[in-house]
């Protein structure tokens, strides 16, 4: 897919001098008397884990493959993986592999400008590598019409989580024990009883869930209502921030802030609303993380994981992905190839990813393997293979438009009382619109130059 004039004249835009982006990364990984190297960009949001997986990895593969060096440079910053990206490929220094979010509007946007290689090539030609091997959800999440720009590794799926030890204090069945039953309505009774304020001066020491801005920012809420805030997922053209399912779930999200007051309140400084945290054990139902969050390996109380709670629309959720491309510019594509098949393909490698960093993989065979692999496990654990493959659970959402609406400033107005629920949904609706026109309109107006 060939880069126009436009998208070039933005990349020129950008460049701030090879030099500057060279001395904002850190270097790792040598071999010896190498006929190929290989720039591997990292992205440091992606945690220590993931880092030392990656430095171990490449040291292993150079051992495989002594012709071929790695060498791994990683943002300084998680705000800089784009623009040095940009900046590496329009001042001609070299890239060869990335590690972008297939959900993330700035890797889909470059995707969709010819940035990365379309893996089909390789694929015709590889008859070890098998597409079956991953999920359907996780392949398409890196699928452009016939383009496939990445390779999963990584399937973040949103969970409900719960503190075993307050839910046996306080004599309330857990979700696991509910069963099917675990439910708003179910969920908001055992919040209740979890909420704790002892001295009654309104300021609990115990909250019944946790970070419920983030429930309402991720979507979760609005996927469990049944609907999306748009008219689908992946690459939407209209908004439904005005429809009655994104109502009702602001509605409820409001509800557990102002009505039922058993989450921390907007209204509370950060730093209090942080002492409330899931992993601090003050709080006793988490319904806003997936695996693989480092806080949980030392906590001193019993918890597990449950399945999404299930709303109007059923115990809905969705995943997100994280893989490996191979830049369109490399000069060395077959042996970037062979990296990133090491990398996702391998389930040696897989394993230790998962050990390294808890998260749960998209490789389907490695998926069985992760009770016994993670060193601290939920006891639930295959409760993620279970919701990973449900008609509930939704592949990543993707919209590369820009200028939408701060879901976060409307939970957040609304819960504050500066706005009406109807009033901030309708304002967003009409955001949300003029931005997709103005996307239309300007992607016509390219096809045309």
């Amino acid at each position: 897919m060939a880069r126009g004039t436009r998208e070039l004249t933005l990349v020129t835009a950008v460049v701030v001098g090879i030099a500057l982006v060279l001395g904002a990364v850190i270097p790792s990984c040598s071999a010896a008397n190498p006929r190929v190297t290989l720039v591997h960009w990292g992205y440091s949001g992606h945690g220590q884990g993931w880092r030392d997986f990656i430095d171990e990895a490449a040291k292993e593969f150079m051992k495989l493959y002594p012709d071929i060096k790695i060498e791994i440079l990683v943002s300084a910053d998680t705000s800089e993986y784009v623009p040095k990206f940009l900046s590496m490929v329009a001042g001609g220094a070299q890239v060869d592999v990335t590690e972008w979010t297939a959900q993330s509007a700035s890797a889909v946007g470059l995707a969709q400008q010819g940035y990365f290689l379309d893996l089909h090539q390789f694929i015709g030609k590889d008859k070890d590598f098998d597409l079956n091997l991953w999920p359907s959800a996780a392949i398409s999440a890196f699928t452009l019409g016939n383009v496939l720009w990445g390779v999963p590794l990584d399937l973040y799926l949103w969970l409900n989580w719960y503190n075993e030890d307050l839910f046996d204090a306080a004599g309330v069945m857990n979700p696991n024990q509910l069963g099917e039953k675990w439910d708003w309505d179910n969920m908001v009774r055992a919040a209740q009883k979890l909420t704790v304020d002892k001295n009654g001066d309104g300021q609990p020491e115990q909250y019944g869930i946790d970070r419920v801005a983030n429930y309402w920012n991720y979507g979760l809420a609005v996927l469990q209502a049944g609907g999306w805030w748009y008219d689908r997922l992946q690459f939407p053209t209209k908004s439904r921030f005005n429809s009655s399912e994104v109502r009702q779930a602001l509605d409820f999200c409001v509800d557990l802030f102002n009505k039922y007051k058993v989450t921390q309140h907007l209204s509370l400084p950060w730093s209090t609303q942080q002492q409330f945290f899931f992993w601090t054990g003050k709080t006793a139902i988490n319904i806003t993380d997936g695996p693989g969050w480092p806080n949980m390996a030392t906590v001193p109380f019993r918890w597990d994981v449950t399945q999404p709670v299930k709303g109007p629309g059923g115990p809905r959720t969705k995943v997100g992905v994280t893989g490996f491309q191979i830049a369109a510019q490399t000069k060395y594509p077959n042996e970037a190839w062979q990296w990133v098949k090491f990398l996702t393909m391998r389930k040696e490698s897989v394993l230790r990813w998962m050990k390294q960093t808890g998260r749960f993989p998209a490789l389907k065979s490695a998926q069985t393997e992760y009770g016994t692999t993670v060193p601290v496990v939920a006891k639930s654990w295959r409760i993620m293979l279970a919701v990973g493959a449900s008609q509930y659970t939704s592949p990543p959402d993707i919209n590369p438009v820009p200028g939408m609406p701060d879901r976060n400033a409307i939970l957040t107005d609304v819960v504050l009382g500066k706005r009406s629920a109807a009033e901030a949904l309708q304002t967003a609706h009409e955001t949300a619109e003029a931005a997709f026109q103005k996307y239309a309109a300007e992607q016509a107006a390219a096809k045309k130059n």
